[in-house]
């Protein structure tokens, strides 16, 4: 990867970063830059909250036997909650596409 971080490829460093992609040199190349810039600061914020309500849902999802139940079921959650499964189900089938 080459060692800048800009407005094109900084999510796809945050997604290495969040992954445990990123080799050493990347890593502390990454830290330095974050210690720096805040916008970095405040996207990696987004960024994890992101990844841990998907790593939530994925644990909800394995928990009730498949991802169809959770749809199916809609009733049974608040609005609120189905909302923001839809967008966590948005966010996965976005992240399958791009690999």
């Amino acid at each position: 990867m080459m060692m800048e971080i800009n407005q094109e490829n900084r999510f796809e460093w945050i997604d290495k970063y969040l992954d445990n992609e990123l080799s050493e040199e990347e890593l502390s190349f990454f830290y330095k830059t974050l210690e720096n810039d805040e916008s970095l600061q405040a996207d990696l914020q987004t960024q994890q909250e992101m990844h841990e309500q998907m790593l939530a849902h994925a644990r909800l999802k394995a928990y009730a036997g498949n991802q169809q139940t959770i749809i199916e079921d809609k009733n049974s959650y608040s609005k609120e909650e189905y909302v923001h499964f839809s967008l966590i189900q948005g966010i996965l089938k976005d992240k399958e596409k791009r690999r």
